[in-house]
């Protein structure tokens, strides 16, 4: 094994050339349709939260928590990160600063802190109650070959988590 003299790395670069025209509008149009998905599905989310803002009103959540709710309909942990990327979409610099800073955006609290110990744990006590898993309910639906059985589950257990959230919300307001 002979020890020649070492010869020098070459890497051969590739050309540089101008992008075609075709090619910047692809990616510009590929770039826009991302964000206009991104900001539309917030659009919808938005106007779910206020759709069911009614229900959830009592209990002091507002659109921004009924969106996390409606999310978390896939799965409990989902309640967290949609919260994060409401928080995010309202100051992408620092979600965490317009998480700890959210008020009411509207009705009699508008202006006032949005998580309060009164809010926190009604939102607490709802999740306990609740079905929010909606493979559970698929599996119920599965083993007893209908819908009618996960839907009195659901139902019920939605009536009772919102009844002891309120519960719990007036509770909380009287004691502190």
């Amino acid at each position: 094994r002979g020890r020649g003299p070492l010869l020098p790395f070459y890497m051969e670069m590739p050309s540089y050339r101008m992008p075609s025209a075709r090619a910047v509008g692809l990616s510009v149009w590929e770039a826009c349709r991302a964000f206009l998905r991104k900001v539309g599905r917030i659009s919808l989310a938005a106007d779910a939260g206020r759709a069911v803002a009614s229900v959830f009103e009592p209990l002091g959540f507002d659109w921004r928590i009924n969106v996390s709710l409606l999310a978390s309909l896939s799965a409990r942990e989902v309640f967290v990160s949609t919260l994060g990327q409401v928080a995010s979409a309202e100051n992408p610099d620092s979600p965490s600063l317009a998480l700890k800073s959210m008020t009411v955006a509207d009705g009699p609290r508008a202006g006032q802190p949005l998580f309060t110990a009164p809010v926190l744990s009604a939102l607490l006590v709802f999740f306990l109650y609740a079905l929010q898993c909606m493979s559970t309910v698929g599996v119920m639906r599965r083993e007893s070959g209908t819908w009618r059985w996960p839907a009195i589950a659901f139902g019920y257990m939605f009536v009772l988590a919102w009844g002891m959230a309120f519960l719990t919300k007036v509770v909380v307001e009287a004691v502190t």
